[in-house]
């Protein structure tokens, strides 16, 4: 083993993975993500972190949330790892980076950040034309901005001789970090007021300004805007577990107002959101209380407009507008023409800044560059390809999709440990194929039997959440919704009494039979342990030769 934590054998188990076919549903394959996880994040975070200690002094390190995953977004094994250094001074689209790569070995480069690359150019338009400018830098004869070591060399160092080494190679580098910076004509930020983290130029570079976490129905969307709002506001990891002690921060953010939150709705319009003229009820007279009451057309300031002044008078700490259901609102009603200013590159401050005269106000508005917008939208309610296309081109979308491992600790005596999430990831397997992704059913539904997981709970949940879910999803296509459940009797089809057409003949009386279907009461209610037990395991594992648990066929089996 190295001394730097990561051996031969890691190496060569990250080279034969590289570029392979991710299987979810192999554990092997996942065993396999968590080991290189395991050897290589913490090199990364050690190296990181000694670089900024030793060299780069104020100045930050971080994973792109990207770069930790051995997965990548292609459904297959990434074939490196990297890093990003910032230095006090920095501006956000340029980094020292480091990595890894299998095949090669380490190497430590300046590059781009967030700006694409050679193989994968962004539609960005001003992030395209720096990493164009970034690449005809790069590219000249006299350009040194990169370096690399062996696997065998790197292996053999200490973290300390790494790190020593990656300094040597730093010095070298010509042009410098600050001459890339001036050609590119990339500013760098400096935080001289604080002795603190300067978290709000980290953030920046970590969070788009806005972003949409999408999804199904019950998929923690609400639930995850308090981590990515901390994350934007404490530097907090989005992807660690929520805590009480987050809850509490949240709350402390939506008193101090740097944290607000709105929901859209269609009758919701730019009065209240940006401004308008508002209606009131006011004295004649305001210092004679007992003069008569007029009508008083005031224009008052909307969500919208207040957290932009804020953030704008507060130019040192980041701000967080979150919209749940954005959706659902008419985004050009809402919005209007503001959809323009809340784009990276016409926020105020920056170069190609816009500022526009409010209709009610007459006074000119800017969006500030602090301020980050975070909506959320139920893919479920309405498709990717129906939002507004102006909201779309302005957001980055984040999906949220199902997590059942979020329900593995849940033990129910009579069916054992991970079987409730077994039971939802079989379901979503067969919605995906039958419907689509966007309609799988979230974990949040399950999550109240974390705090009571019994049986009698699950059924419940079931009855009276699950199945209608369905309903609405299959347009009460019973047959469909049956085969989501396994054929498990939950939903059945119904005796017909012939009487009730006496002019069919008996092959269209039992044709309709076939669609006389209905929910399961029997089972739900009075039907043994038992048969319940065996119910709920058919989702899992279906048997060809399973009864459907109906109350004549529980007395015939006992007569």
């Amino acid at each position: 083993m190295s001394e730097l934590g990561i051996s031969l054998d890691d190496v060569n188990l990250f080279k034969a993975y590289a570029g392979k076919e991710y299987r979810k549903d192999v554990e092997d394959d996942k065993k396999i993500s968590d080991q290189l996880n395991k050897k290589f994040i913490p090199f990364f975070n050690s190296w990181g972190k000694s670089l900024v200690e030793q060299y780069f002094p104020g100045g930050t390190f971080l994973f792109d949330p990207k770069s930790t995953n051995p997965v990548r977004s292609g459904g297959l094994f990434k074939n490196y790892y990297w890093l990003q250094i910032f230095p006090m001074p920095a501006n956000e689209n340029l980094a020292f980076t480091l990595s890894f790569y299998p095949e090669t070995g380490f190497e430590v480069r300046i590059d781009t950040y967030k700006c694409g690359t050679d193989e994968a150019p962004v539609s960005d338009k001003k992030k395209k034309e720096i990493r164009e400018n970034y690449q005809a830098i790069r590219d000249t004869e006299n350009s040194n901005i990169a370096s690399a070591l062996s696997i065998e060399e790197g292996l053999a160092m200490s973290m300390e001789k790494l790190v020593e080494w990656t300094i040597s190679e730093f010095k070298k580098f010509t042009p410098t970090y600050e001459d890339i910076c001036k050609k590119l004509g990339l500013e760098m930020v400096k935080n001289g007021q604080s002795d603190r983290r300067d978290t709000s130029s980290v953030n920046k570079l970590n969070h788009p300004l806005n972003q949409i976490l999408f999804g199904p129905a019950g998929t923690g969307k609400t639930y995850n805007t308090i981590n990515y709002a901390l994350s934007i506001l404490d530097g907090r990891d989005p992807e660690k577990q929520q805590t009480q002690d987050d809850r509490n921060k949240f709350k402390k953010y939506m008193d101090e107002r740097r944290i607000q939150f709105v929901t859209f709705h269609q009758s919701y319009g730019y009065e209240e959101f940006v401004e308008g003229i508002r209606v009131e009820t006011i004295q004649e007279d305001p210092e004679n209380n007992s003069s008569k009451k007029i009508l008083n057309y005031d224009v008052k300031a909307g969500i919208f407009k207040n957290i932009c002044d804020d953030a704008r008078n507060n130019k040192d700490s980041n701000y967080v507008l979150i919209i749940d259901e954005i959706n659902r609102g008419n985004i050009s009603k809402i919005f209007g023409e503001l959809i323009t200013l809340i784009e990276d590159s016409k926020r105020a401050g920056n170069k190609e800044q816009l500022t526009l005269t409010l209709p009610s106000s007459n006074k000119p508005f800017g969006v500030p560059k602090n301020l980050y917008i975070i909506g959320t939208m139920n893919s479920s309610d309405r498709s990717l390809t129906s939002v507004d296309i102006a909201l779309r081109r302005r957001f980055e979308f984040i999906e949220m999709q199902p997590q059942p491992k979020v329900l593995k600790d849940i033990d129910i005596k009579e069916l054992g440990k991970n079987a409730v999430s077994n039971i939802l990831e079989v379901m979503n397997k067969r919605i995906k194929v039958l419907l689509d992704r966007d309609h799988c059913i979230g974990h949040a539904y399950f999550t109240p039997l974390i705090e009571d997981p019994s049986l009698e709970n699950l059924m419940h949940i079931f009855e009276k959440r699950i199945i209608p879910l369905l309903q609405e999803y299959f347009f009460d296509d019973w047959t469909k919704i049956n085969l989501v459940l396994g054929e498990n009797g939950m939903v059945h089809t119904m005796n017909l009494d012939s009487t009730l057409f006496l002019s069919m003949n008996p092959s269209e009386i039992e044709h309709l039979k076939k669609r006389n279907w209905d929910v399961n009461n029997y089972l739900f209610q009075d039907a043994p342990l038992a048969i319940k037990v065996n119910a709920l395991k058919q989702i899992i594992s279906p048997k060809q030769d399973y009864k459907i648990p109906k109350l004549e066929n529980t007395v015939k089996e006992a007569s």
